[in-house]
Protein backbone atom coordinates (compact mmCIF):
# COMPACT_ATOMS: atom_id res chain seq x y z
CA UNK A 1 0.00 0.00 0.00
CA UNK A 2 2.87 2.36 0.80
CA UNK A 3 4.36 1.75 -2.64
CA UNK A 4 1.32 3.36 -4.28
CA UNK A 5 2.29 6.62 -2.62
CA UNK A 6 6.00 6.47 -3.42
CA UNK A 7 7.62 9.40 -5.22
CA UNK A 8 9.35 7.06 -7.64
CA UNK A 9 7.11 6.20 -10.59
CA UNK A 10 8.62 2.72 -11.15
CA UNK A 11 7.62 1.84 -7.58
CA UNK A 12 4.05 3.11 -8.13
CA UNK A 13 3.96 1.25 -11.44
CA UNK A 14 5.02 -2.03 -9.84
CA UNK A 15 2.48 -1.53 -7.04
CA UNK A 16 -0.34 -1.24 -9.58
CA UNK A 17 0.65 -4.49 -11.26
CA UNK A 18 1.41 -6.48 -8.11
CA UNK A 19 -1.72 -5.47 -6.21
CA UNK A 20 -3.94 -6.15 -9.22
CA UNK A 21 -2.53 -9.65 -9.59
CA UNK A 22 -2.87 -10.30 -5.86
CA UNK A 23 -6.50 -9.16 -5.62
CA UNK A 24 -7.46 -11.12 -8.73
CA UNK A 25 -5.86 -14.28 -7.32
CA UNK A 26 -6.87 -13.81 -3.67
CA UNK A 27 -10.11 -11.82 -3.58
CA UNK A 28 -11.27 -12.96 -0.14
CA UNK A 29 -7.92 -12.25 1.49
CA UNK A 30 -7.83 -8.84 -0.20
CA UNK A 31 -11.28 -7.79 0.96
CA UNK A 32 -10.11 -5.64 3.92
CA UNK A 33 -7.96 -3.51 1.57
CA UNK A 34 -10.12 -3.69 -1.57
CA UNK A 35 -11.78 -0.28 -1.16
CA UNK A 36 -8.47 1.49 -0.53
CA UNK A 37 -6.83 -0.30 -3.46
CA UNK A 38 -9.72 0.56 -5.76
CA UNK A 39 -9.41 4.23 -4.84
CA UNK A 40 -5.65 4.12 -5.45
CA UNK A 41 -6.02 2.44 -8.85
CA UNK A 42 -8.60 4.98 -9.92
CA UNK A 43 -6.45 7.85 -8.64
CA UNK A 44 -3.47 6.47 -10.57
CA UNK A 45 -5.46 6.61 -13.81
CA UNK A 46 -4.57 10.32 -13.70
CA UNK A 47 -0.87 9.85 -12.93
CA UNK A 48 1.52 11.92 -15.02
CA UNK A 49 3.43 8.78 -16.10
CA UNK A 50 1.84 6.84 -18.96
CA UNK A 51 2.80 3.36 -17.75
CA UNK A 52 1.39 4.02 -14.28
CA UNK A 53 -1.93 4.99 -15.88
CA UNK A 54 -1.77 1.97 -18.18
CA UNK A 55 -0.95 -0.49 -15.41
CA UNK A 56 -3.67 0.93 -13.16
CA UNK A 57 -6.18 0.30 -15.93
CA UNK A 58 -4.81 -3.20 -16.47
CA UNK A 59 -5.02 -3.91 -12.73
CA UNK A 60 -8.66 -2.82 -12.70
CA UNK A 61 -9.36 -5.08 -15.69
CA UNK A 62 -7.56 -7.99 -14.05
CA UNK A 63 -9.54 -7.58 -10.82
CA UNK A 64 -12.78 -7.27 -12.78
CA UNK A 65 -11.99 -10.45 -14.65
CA UNK A 66 -10.59 -12.49 -11.75
CA UNK A 67 -12.46 -11.37 -8.64
CA UNK A 68 -16.09 -11.87 -9.56
CA UNK A 69 -17.43 -10.71 -6.18
CA UNK A 70 -16.10 -7.19 -6.88
CA UNK A 71 -17.49 -6.85 -10.41
CA UNK A 72 -20.66 -4.90 -9.66
CA UNK A 73 -18.93 -2.48 -7.28
CA UNK A 74 -15.97 -2.04 -9.62
CA UNK A 75 -18.24 -1.42 -12.60
CA UNK A 76 -20.29 1.17 -10.70
CA UNK A 77 -17.29 3.11 -9.40
CA UNK A 78 -15.32 2.93 -12.63
CA UNK A 79 -18.36 4.05 -14.65
CA UNK A 80 -18.77 7.04 -12.33
CA UNK A 81 -15.08 7.88 -12.84
CA UNK A 82 -15.47 7.70 -16.62
CA UNK A 83 -18.62 9.82 -16.59
CA UNK A 84 -16.77 12.50 -14.67
CA UNK A 85 -13.38 12.38 -16.38
CA UNK A 86 -13.62 11.07 -19.93
CA UNK A 87 -14.89 14.30 -21.44
CA UNK A 88 -12.10 16.24 -19.71
CA UNK A 89 -9.80 14.96 -22.46
CA UNK A 90 -11.34 17.57 -24.77
CA UNK A 91 -10.20 20.29 -22.36
CA UNK A 92 -6.63 19.01 -22.32
CA UNK A 93 -4.12 21.15 -24.16
CA UNK A 94 -2.21 19.50 -26.95
CA UNK A 95 1.47 18.91 -26.31
CA UNK A 96 3.54 20.16 -29.20
CA UNK A 97 6.76 20.34 -27.23
CA UNK A 98 9.38 17.67 -27.16
CA UNK A 99 10.70 16.70 -23.74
Amino acid sequence: MDCFKDESWPVRDAACIACGSFVAAFPEESQPKYEELLNLWIAHLSDNIFTVRQHSALALAKVYQGAKQYREDLFTKFSAYLDTNLLKAKEQKSQSESF
